[in-house]
């Protein structure tokens, strides 16, 4: 049964590499972020809902070339980093 859904890039036929959430092991606040990899190379933050429901944060271009993969930094959530077929690995603070 789906819960809730959305799309995290405006270009057509854009796939979802990697997901990944910043509250790995943790208690979770009263919100949790996921950081979703696109094909077209942007990166977006969503914003899961106690409800279950999901809320757009924010999306970039992260990278010109497809970004395979999205993870947080494991001590400090507010930091995500971006890997992709440009060859860039990319730090965020978000």
């Amino acid at each position: 049964k789906k819960i809730s859904g959305l799309s995290c890039s405006e270009s057509v036929g854009s796939l979802a590499l990697s997901l990944d959430w910043n509250e790995r092991g943790g208690a979770c606040e009263s919100s949790s972020q996921v950081a979703v990899s696109m094909s077209d190379g942007s990166v977006c933050l969503v914003e899961v809902l106690p409800t279950g429901d999901l809320k757009m944060q924010r999306s970039w271009v992260a990278h010109e070339l497809e970004a395979w993969i999205v993870g947080w930094d494991c001590h400090n959530r507010h930091l995500l980093y971006s890997g992709a077929d440009d060859g860039i690995l990319k730090g965020w603070d978000t």
